[in-house]
């Protein structure tokens, strides 16, 4: 179905919560209910898609598959081809929060095993939890602690990367589904 190819935020920030859950931290995305929120410590973990790196595939206008001149169809015209393509990858920024009470040496020893964990998370997120898409974290942002509303007692750190997402080639047939 057209979500399995479209629906970045639901696939790679549950993903990336399934690999830091697979590590016994709390984790949740954006699609979550928000009935969590008094759970610390945690990890808030948001996708957001960027623009388009122009990285286009033609479907096939007899499969709606990616064209590739391999199942014997008449390569499409370049009219066809400008119709029939799409966008297959796109930058984006992720973000994790790491929320904690309001306890630097708690909170540090959290921050440390979630940034061991983002590390690898590329690694351990594409092809196990993401098997339409592949995300890639190029750049780590920086983070630093931060004391939010002394009254309601908690540290957040935000530990932000960009990256780019795309369309694996096998994904293209959810399409016709």
């Amino acid at each position: 179905m057209i979500q399995d190819i479209y629906d970045f935020e639901n696939a790679a920030e549950n993903a990336c919560a399934m690999v830091v859950k697979s590590f016994s931290l709390n984790a949740f995305s954006s699609q979550d209910a928000p009935q969590f929120q008094k759970i610390r410590p945690r990890v808030e973990i948001f996708f957001q898609k960027g623009i388009g790196l122009s990285r286009f595939v033609v479907l096939d206008p007899a499969t709606s598959l990616p064209w590739d001149g391999s199942a014997g169809s008449a390569p499409p015209s370049p009219m066809e081809m400008f119709y029939r393509r799409r966008e297959s990858a796109w930058n984006c920024v992720i973000r994790f929060d790491l929320i904690t009470e309001a306890d630097i040496t708690i909170h540090g020893k959290y921050r440390f095993q979630l940034r061991g964990i983002l590390a690898v998370l590329w690694q351990m997120v594409n092809g196990v939890y993401l098997t339409n898409h592949k995300l890639e974290m190029e750049q780590d942002g920086g983070d630093s602690p931060i004391l939010v509303a002394p009254d309601k007692g908690y540290f957040k750190t935000s530990m932000t990367f960009r990256g780019k997402i795309s369309v694996q080639a096998n994904a293209w047939s959810a399409l016709i589904s």
